[in-house]
């Protein structure tokens, strides 16, 4: 393989290990908390910018052999955990080194934004998604320095886009192409604090509309002893959680019954006040839905 390539797949795999991408990826996150820090390497070739530069274990080595971001032993990869990056983490102004880019075809792929993004390089790219999960045209822009995003931020950069259009002529119809140059909007990302605020009043309403499905369908349980989860739910039709260090399960569906035995355990419904006291002491989380890729 040519020097050009090795080069690639260097920045590729430095790419995934850089501060930016590696603090937000959760995925590769959860490899590394099974593997004492490292991720198989195996496993970092399955990503599908690698399988592209048909990357493989011996490439990679070799590729970052003298890398200041990641270390190979044998067959598997590891950050380089550094004070700079132990201090982005704890930090959290990543976000005055992001920029709102808008203006690009919803059509683009990563791959096309990246290849208009090069002077300087983005840490991480995430492009944002309508509701649909269609590319929205702008994205999230993260660099590795104040100083980069406002040299950025100073820029006019423009990209050339092909329009096709078609010409009907008495009975003739004809299609033509045109090139025609689009000006990027870019812009600071909004503030960390409208933002959190926005999305934590939406957190809220979402804990509230679970709590309100959760009720009725809460139960105590009397003579559990030493059961264990799948214990009570083959005893128990209809289970959709059970709170062992409480002693409390959450039904899938109302039932019509406010005390019952099952075999030797006994259920009690809950009322409004006690499901409020038992609510307060849980940590609710909504679901989150995904709007964003990023470089993988």
């Amino acid at each position: 393989m040519s020097e050009i390539d090795l080069k690639l797949i260097k920045r590729q795999v430095e790419y995934y290990f850089n501060d930016a991408n590696y603090s937000k990826d959760k995925f590769m996150n959860e490899i590394a908390m099974r593997y004492n820090g490292y991720i198989p390497l195996e496993t970092l070739l399955t990503f599908k910018k690698l399988r592209s530069l048909k990357a493989t274990p011996e490439l990679v080595k070799e590729a970052v052999k003298e890398s200041k971001i990641v270390k190979v032993d044998e067959d598997k990869i590891m950050k380089i955990i550094t004070e700079e990056y132990l201090y982005y983490k704890s930090n959290g102004e990543a976000f005055i080194r992001t920029l709102l880019i808008k203006g690009f075809p919803i059509n683009y792929t990563l791959d096309e934004i990246s290849n208009v993004l090069t002077d300087p390089i983005p840490q991480r790219v995430s492009m944002l998604r309508d509701h649909d999960k269609q590319f929205s045209g702008s994205c999230y822009v993260e660099y590795g320095s104040l100083e980069e995003a406002e040299s950025v931020l100073n820029k006019e950069i423009t990209i050339e886009v092909i329009k096709e259009s078609i010409e009907t002529e008495e009975e003739n119809t004809k299609k033509s192409k045109s090139t025609e140059l689009i000006k990027l909007d870019i812009s600071k990302k909004p503030k960390k604090d409208k933002v959190m605020n926005f999305k934590q009043k939406k957190q809220e309403l979402a804990v509230k509309r679970i709590k309100k499905d959760f009720e009725g369908k809460i139960y105590k349980i009397e003579n559990l002893g030493e059961k264990s989860i799948l214990e009570v739910k083959k005893l128990v039709d209809g289970v959709a959680f059970v709170d062992l260090e409480n002693k409390v399960l959450r039904m899938k569906y109302i039932n019509d019954f406010d005390e019952k035995e099952f075999s030797d355990i006994k259920l009690i419904k809950l009322s409004p006040d006690e499901c409020k006291e038992y609510f307060d002491k849980l940590d609710i989380k909504p679901k989150v839905r995904k709007g964003k890729k990023s470089f993988k």
